[in-house]
């Protein structure tokens, strides 16, 4: 048995007096299993402890802190490893209220550009020389966003779509056709029938377009591409700022609007993802004991028939009910697209509760709750509604 024990302060310990404290623990018994016991301190009380344990892919040989990271050596048929885990709390990325949960994660801004590349013809991006084997990778935009991912081989992801922000000058022809507008997105000289594969259907061009003319030459406008994350203002034009470059990658774009966030294609994290799963004890109403405390009794017939979980920040996880001798029930909480405020394609996590049927006796039901998103968990509190039926009332002697 291997132990390493850290104090983690903050500033609130600082202020307030408040500690975190971690043991971790491993055993011979399970080489690729660490025990964690977290307790918080305010001045002498002791006001919250709980015991996890984080499973890992490869037998675990050594690991010890430096400040609130968890270093490890694992070991696997390729040798030796170094790893770390962050057991710090609080965490967030940077522009975000939250931290997206991927094992092995990589920045996109990491890779260079010959790394990250658009293929118009299979609308899809390709990245390359990750790191590590892909199977079973995921990416994620930093504004929580999953993509598509598809294996390219072992060690390069297809994703499908482009990443970058595409926009267009508005330098382009516009033109009337059977009463809508058209934006010219190919250079071409118009036959004596309109060819929409030319043009793109507009509903903010100018308010007097051309009506289409046969035999005229018609020039589409400039596309560029985000090379700078940014927010664009009234002085970020395209054929100036730093932030844009011309592009061949795409054909047509939105046009730019000032004061609309823009993502470059670095814009993104990619990891695999990993499971966590919180398991419930049994839900056993206790009775009042003749000394004032609260003892289990085995003289009433209880049924669980309903549960709800308080949840703060979070994005995504179920809740499995498996009854003995029935089959598993699966509830799956996913944030709606008005409580996440979608705005800008970015995701906010979302607070409330969430209610779950459970129909069983305390000691014949399994109640889980897990998540194998990258999205971010946090459980406040859990309430259960029983039928409680006594047989019997109990007395002191």
């Amino acid at each position: 048995m291997y132990i390493s024990c850290d104090i983690l302060r903050y500033l609130l310990g600082d202020l307030f007096g408040v500690e975190c404290l971690s043991v971790v623990i491993s055993t011979t018994a399970d080489p690729k299993t660490l025990f964690v016991y977290k307790y918080f301190w305010s001045n002498k009380e002791k006001i919250q402890s709980a015991w996890m344990k984080f499973t890992f892919g490869r037998d675990i040989r050594g690991f010890d802190f430096i400040d609130s990271n968890l270093h490890l050596i694992t070991a696997d048929s390729d040798g030796l490893h170094l790893e770390s885990l962050t057991l710090e709390d609080g965490l967030r990325d940077s522009g975000l209220e939250y931290t997206l949960c991927l094992d092995s994660r990589l920045d996109g801004e990491g890779f260079l550009d010959s790394e990250v590349i658009y293929n118009p013809a299979a609308k899809s991006t390709t990245i390359s020389n990750i790191p590590y084997d892909t199977t079973g990778v995921e990416l994620y935009t930093k504004l929580g966003n999953e993509r598509v991912v598809s294996i390219a081989n072992s060690s390069s992801i297809n994703v499908r779509g482009y990443l970058a922000s595409y926009a267009d000058d508005g330098s382009g022809d516009y033109v009337t056709y059977n009463g809508d507008m058209y934006y010219c997105i190919t250079a071409h000289t118009s036959g004596s029938t309109f060819d929409s594969s030319f043009w793109s259907k507009v509903t903010d061009g100018p308010s007097n377009p051309n009506a289409w003319t046969a035999s005229t030459a018609y020039s589409a406008g400039i596309i560029y591409k985000c090379i700078k994350t940014h927010t664009s203002a009234l002085g970020d034009t395209l054929s100036t700022s730093a932030n844009w470059s011309t592009s061949t990658d795409v054909k047509v774009a939105t046009r730019w609007k000032a004061n609309t966030f823009y993502n470059n294609d670095k814009y993104f994290f990619i990891g695999k993802p990993y499971n966590m799963l919180y398991r419930f004890s049994d839900q056993t109403l206790k009775q009042p004991t003749e000394r004032g405390g609260r003892s289990a009794s085995d003289y009433a017939y209880q049924t669980i028939r309903n549960g709800s979980i308080d949840y703060a920040d979070t994005g995504h996880f179920t809740v499995e009910v498996t009854p003995k001798y029935r089959s598993k029930y699966t509830y799956a909480f996913n944030p709606d697209s008005l409580g996440a405020n979608l705005t800008l394609n970015a995701f906010t996590p979302q607070n409330g509760h969430f209610r779950f049927p459970v129909q069983a006796q305390p000691n014949e039901a399994k109640i889980e709750v897990k998540s194998d998103s990258a999205l971010p968990v946090k459980l406040l509190g859990a309430e259960f509604e029983s039928m409680f039926i006594p047989r019997s009332r109990r007395y002191g002697a």
